[in-house]
């Protein structure tokens, strides 16, 4: 609460928790709220095994057909996305854009 930005409540009593909340609610845009909340979602205890180690299994396993790929070819031709950046105001479209990466 040192450094940044600071929002004070507009009502109730000015507290570190309720600075901290105006703070973080006016500060972080709907896109970064909802990648935190499905970053803490998928690392939760319960869901580490589910999500998080299958898809470092993936991962390795990816890494391996690129590599077996780069011993036969000198270029990799892939897919593009459907769809052009979009304007700011048609997020559904770049949040699905995003959540293929």
């Amino acid at each position: 609460m040192r450094y940044g930005l600071r929002v004070e409540p507009t009502s109730g009593p000015v507290t570190a928790e309720t600075v901290m909340a105006a703070t973080r609610g006016a500060g972080f845009g709907d896109e970064v709220k909802r990648r935190i909340i499905l970053g803490t979602h998928v690392l939760s205890a319960g869901y580490y095994d589910a999500y998080y180690g299958s898809a470092q299994k993936v991962r390795t396993l990816v890494q391996r057909d690129f590599d077996a790929a780069w011993d036969k070819a000198d270029v990799l031709v892939r897919p593009r996305p459907r769809s052009r950046p979009t304007a700011s105001g048609r997020r559904t479209t770049r949040w699905r854009c995003t959540s293929w990466t």
